[in-house]
């Protein structure tokens, strides 16, 4: 059986075969939102809400548990000013339980600048896994990886 496709309230629905549902923003929404994901439920019922900043970026996806009303959520961070504007900085994972928020993990990341030569602007420097130590009472990281990009030589033959 094939995913059948409605339109609903001026939004794109997909109903899976395994009984998923999951709707698009439709016609109907701004041009930088239209055909995007909005949401979803699963088979099981668990509903997801994807929410977008004003810049039409993913801000957060968050899953909800239809018994226990428990979340958990990806949050997302983007630059807003200077020469890396637009990229991720960061992501945070949590977990609602109880209407307590619980942080669960989080990731960083760096871009390189004009001001350093491994690596052009806005290439991904770093991305870091910082946690919470208890010890230090601050953050410490537990994972940490540094990139550079590589620049090859294309060569390009003609063909006969």
């Amino acid at each position: 059986m094939a995913d059948l496709i409605i339109f609903l309230r001026g939004n794109l629905r997909m109903l899976s075969p395994d009984g998923a549902i999951i709707t698009f923003f439709g016609p109907s929404s701004g041009s930088s939102i239209r055909g995007r994901q909005q949401g979803a439920v699963s088979a099981l019922g668990i509903v997801t809400v994807i929410a977008y900043d004003a810049n039409s970026r993913t801000a957060s996806e968050t899953r909800t548990d239809p018994v226990s009303g428990d979340q958990a959520a990806l949050v997302y961070t983007f630059a807003s000013t200077g020469p890396h504007t637009g990229r991720i900085l960061g992501v945070k994972k949590r977990l609602t339980r109880s209407g307590a928020v619980l942080p669960i993990h989080r990731w960083d990341f760096t871009y390189h600048s004009r001001a350093d030569s491994a690596g052009n602007l806005n290439d991904l420097k770093t991305a870091g896994e910082p946690v919470w130590c208890e010890f230090d009472n601050a953050r410490a990281n537990i994972g940490k990886r540094y990139f550079r990009p590589v620049v090859t030589r294309q060569i390009f033959f003609p063909f006969p």
